[in-house]
């Protein structure tokens, strides 16, 4: 992107805005601090009774279910993952940003995620996140969001007590109660719900996927294309300047549970021009525009939305078998008034899982 001066000095014009976007991803399956056994088939388990509201959407009923001997292995899960070495956190988990490790709550004090968390996955292979707590964990607002490699498989939460949620939260890992599991209405899950005792879910959730679950089909693929150069018209600063980055596309082949559901997520990196000043990602906007699915159904669609830290950009729920969708990708830059004239550059990473 460049800015270049005009005659009149409170003008900028955007020439060029170079946006690096490659990525195909197969899903893999991340290697556990603690063995689930039988408990790994599920994609929610219940020890007692299983209660999902009206409206919701992405489960896979072959995969959930009440099951004694899978409860049995989910305990000695938890009894695990207490015994792990583990760096002690505050128990309040919302506004920290957390990078691979295990974690266990100062006190032994009931989880709460009263803010956004952020997981940064340092861009290893398959980063593992292992929280726990002997309490209860209860969450009433924020979302969890990935960067650099992190995802919803790499994310276990072990918890003595019961796991609450507040209506419309966003819900990333594979949950492991000793208790039981109430999941508000209007909530996304990405991940699993694993429980001693009852499963509740409330009306209108959305599942976007489950490591679990998706391990069980090792057959077919899951692949995103995308542009990788992205030209956004003159403009001047202090306004919004739009450009389409073209066409993006999501093609997936996967057999049996895996074809339930997934997602993409879009995260940009701050521009700079290498001297020192930059245009930060609160300032860059995406809009999935003129979407088109086969074989699937949406189940979420971003309107114009802000890219920081990253955007949950589309979920669709698939019908057991292949399908695929795309869509022309619009980017939004909102110029700071007095930007400095210059070249710009930074990364716009798409993700599917």
């Amino acid at each position: 992107m460049r800015l270049r001066k005009s005659s009149k000095p409170w003008l900028l014009a955007i020439a060029l805005l170079t946006l690096t976007t490659d990525l195909v991803l197969t899903p893999a399956n991340a290697t556990s601090p603690i063995d689930l056994s039988s408990a790994a088939n599920y994609q929610i388990l219940s020890g007692t009774a299983l209660t999902v509201g009206a409206g919701t959407i992405g489960l896979a009923p072959q995969f959930d279910g009440v099951s004694a001997s899978a409860v049995r292995d989910l305990q000695a899960a938890i009894a695990s993952a207490a015994g792990l070495s583990a760096t002690e956190i505050s128990a309040d988990l919302g506004g920290n940003t957390f990078t691979p490790g295990i974690y266990k709550a100062i006190g032994g004090a009931a989880f709460a995620m009263t803010g956004d968390v952020i997981l940064n996955g340092q861009g290893m292979t398959d980063p593992i996140f292992l929280f726990f707590t002997p309490a209860a964990m209860n969450t009433t607002a924020g979302a969890m969001t990935f960067l650099n490699g992190a995802q919803p498989k790499d994310v276990y939460w072990a918890v003595g007590g019961a796991i609450t949620t507040g209506a419309g939260g966003k819900l990333v890992g594979t949950f492991m109660s000793s208790a039981a599991i109430t999941i508000g209405a209007g909530s996304t899950v990405s991940g699993c719900l694993l429980a001693v005792a009852a499963v509740t879910i409330g009306a209108a959730n959305i599942f976007i996927g489950c490591s679990q679950s998706d391990a069980l089909s090792p057959t077919g693929a899951l692949s995103i294309s995308v542009p990788t150069i992205f030209q956004i018209p003159d403009s001047r600063d202090g306004i919004s300047a739009t450009g389409e980055l073209g066409a993006v596309t999501v093609t997936d082949s996967r057999s049996g549970s895996s074809a339930t559901s997934w997602s993409v997520t879009v995260e940009a990196t701050t521009l700079t021009d290498g001297l020192g000043n930059t245009i930060p990602p609160t300032a860059i906007s995406y809009l999935v525009d003129h979407l088109q699915i086969v074989g699937g159904v949406p189940s979420m669609v971003a309107s114009r939305s802000v890219l920081f830290p990253s955007l949950l950009a589309l979920s669709v729920s698939g019908s057991g078998g292949v399908n695929s969708a795309n869509w022309l990708a619009q980017v939004i830059v909102t110029i700071p008034s007095g930007q400095a004239a210059g070249s710009y550059a930074g990364t716009l990473t798409h993700s599917v899982f």
